[in-house]
């Protein structure tokens, strides 16, 4: 099948042209995402300080839960994988935890 060398270049070629496709718009999706994450990032700094000084815990199950289901609806709603969408958010909500410990440490040894 492979064998005429000219079918297989022809072949490489729509490869290539398909993958610098995908390419061009990962990068700009990336960069998109990135910014994105990077202001939700910066209002949950302030959301996170708020929590660490009147002495509320740094997660939320009960939100995330909701928020969880919601997003897995909207995935299975766009024919993404609705599992794949909980990882995501897990990953991001799992880092502003992460985050807000930390603040509340830093009031804790402010203190």
């Amino acid at each position: 099948r492979w064998e005429d060398p000219a079918r297989w270049a022809e072949i490489q070629a729509q490869r290539f042209r398909k993958r610098e496709h995908i390419n061009l718009g990962e990068l700009e999706g990336v960069v998109q995402l990135v910014r994105l994450l990077a202001e939700r990032f910066e209002i949950t700094k302030s959301v996170g300080s708020y929590k660490a000084a009147e002495g509320l815990p740094p997660a939320d199950p009960k939100r995330e839960k909701e928020q969880i289901e919601r997003l897995r609806a909207i995935a299975e709603e766009t024919g993404m994988d609705g599992a794949f969408s909980e990882k995501v958010f897990r990953l991001i909500v799992d880092e502003v935890i992460r985050h807000h410990v930390c603040q509340a440490k830093e009031l804790d040894e402010s203190d």
